[in-house]
C-alpha cells in the first residue's frame, strides 16, 4: 500500500494545481457534451430526448480513455495530494476522476486482496449519503452500515449482509489501524444532481459488530471517529 506524506510546499502547490486543472477539464468536457445533446437531442430523439445519457458519465469516460484520471493506484491510503478537507464536488464521477473514491456506485472503496501487501482487502474511503436506514451520522462520530443486502427501490435491507468485499475491507482497516477517507453526500437543490459531495477528512474505525438492523436483517456496523488536528469539516459550513 502507498501513503503520500511529508510534501514540500512546492509539491503541495503542484498537486493542488493538478487537481484544479483536472476538475476544469472534467467540467469543460461535461458542458461540451451537454451542449451537443442540447443541439441535437430534441430534434433527433423527439419525445425520447429526456432519456439522454448523463454528460458527467460521458465526460469521465472521455478522460479515462485518454488516461487523464488521477491516482488510479487503488493502493493509496490516507490523504490524496492536492485534495483538501472541505472540497466540494457536484458530481460523483468527478470524485472518481480525481481518485478520491474509486467506486462509481459502491459506498466503500477498498484495496483488493490481490493488491494488498497483507493478502486481505483493505478499505480506503467511504461515501456517507444516507443510503442505509441504520446509519447514524453525528459528524465527528459516525456509525456506518456495511454494503449489500439492500432493496434497491426501498433502501431497506432484505437479506443478511456478508463479511466480504468492502465490509471485510473495513474490518481489516480497523485491525491494521488504517485511516478512512470520508466523503459526505448532502442534498442541495442548487446542484445539477440535487446533491453535493464534501470531503470531510480522515477517520479511524474504532469498533465493528454484526447486528440486527431496523428491517430485521443482520448488518455490519462500523464506528468511526474523526482524527483530530484536521481542518473543520466542510459539511458543517
Amino acid at each position: 500500500m502507498v501513503r503520500v506524506s511529508s510534501l514540500t510546499p512546492q509539491d503541495q502547490s503542484y498537486f493542488r494545481d493538478l487537481i484544479r486543472r483536472t476538475r476544469i477539464t472534467f467540467e469543460s468536457l461535461r458542458l461540451l457534451v451537454l451542449r451537443d445533446e442540447d443541439r441535437s437531442g430534441a430534434a433527433a430523439l423527439g419525445p425520447l430526448a429526456a432519456k439522454r445519457g448523463r454528460p458527467d458519465l460521458k465526460s469521465a469516460a472521455l478522460m479515462k480513455n485518454r488516461d487523464l484520471w488521477l491516482n488510479r493506484d487503488k493502493r493509496i491510503i490516507g490523504s490524496i495530494p492536492g485534495i483538501n478537507v472541505g472540497d466540494i464536488y457536484f458530481f460523483r464521477m468527478e470524485i472518481c476522476v480525481i481518485g478520491l473514491h474509486g467506486q462509481v456506485q459502491a459506498g466503500i472503496d477498498y484495496v483488493p486482496a490481490s493488491l494488498s501487501s497483507s493478502g486481505e482487502p483493505v478499505a480506503t474511503s467511504i461515501i456517507v449519503s444516507g443510503g442505509y436506514e441504520d446509519d447514524d451520522d453525528k459528524g465527528y462520530e459516525l456509525i456506518y452500515t456495511g454494503q449489500g443486502g439492500q432493496d434497491r427501490n426501498a433502501h431497506k435491507h432484505c437479506i443478511d449482509q456478508k463479511l466480504q468485499r468492502g465490509n471485510l475491507g473495513l474490518e481489516r482497516s480497523m485491525a491494521y489501524g488504517i485511516e478512512i477517507r470520508v466523503i459526505r453526500g448532502i442534498k442541495c437543490d442548487k446542484s445539477p444532481t440535487g446533491k453535493v459531495y464534501v470531503y470531510d477528512g480522515l477517520y479511524k474505525i474504532v469498533d465493528c459488530w454484526f447486528d440486527v438492523g431496523k428491517s430485521g436483517f443482520s448488518v455490519y456496523k462500523y464506528k468511526l471517529l474523526r482524527i483530530e488536528g484536521q481542518e473543520e469539516m466542510g459539511s458543517l459550513i
